[in-house]
């Protein structure tokens, strides 16, 4: 934690406090701008070996509003897990369906107008044999393929 102030302004006190604040509930939130079409290649924390347990990381994409957005998981393993479900999470502003929550091994969403998240959700895993999640995806970005949205 790092506190920037101008060298001009004065101060009477020194120090500072922080009080009453939420908890960090990610890992992390990774923000992928795109200001035309492209591709990026994308992976989960500590890639490839495994993704902590029972962590929660977001990936936030910017996308100009005349492009769609399609996401494809290129590697993934799974944990064994002992409680909860490993999945991933799309947050769409606007849609009436948030969170659309999907298994790593379905087919992900395609040509998606705007912005979105996309968050990967680890379990509790099995403490003799936990296995490894990891998740390397690809998000590609284009003109629109048609005009119905997935």
């Amino acid at each position: 934690m790092a506190l920037h102030l101008p060298w001009f302004h004065p101060r009477n006190v020194s120090g500072f406090s922080i009080a009453n604040r939420s908890s960090i509930k990610r890992l992390c939130i990774i923000e992928s701008v795109f200001e035309g079409e492209g591709s990026a290649t994308l992976m989960s924390a500590n890639y490839p070996q495994g993704f902590p347990e029972d962590e929660l990381m977001t990936w936030q994409f910017v996308i100009p509003a005349h492009l769609r957005a399609s996401v494809s998981f290129l590697n993934f393993n799974l944990s064994n897990c002992e409680r909860k479900e490993e999945r991933v999470e799309y947050y769409i502003p606007g849609s009436t369906t948030n969170p659309e929550v999907f298994r790593l091994e379905d087919k992900q969403p395609g040509n998606m107008a705007g912005n979105f998240n996309l968050s990967l959700q680890g379990c509790d895993q099995d403490a003799q044999s936990p296995g490894i999640l990891r998740l390397q995806f690809q998000v590609l970005v284009q003109h629109p393929q048609n005009e119905s949205s997935k």
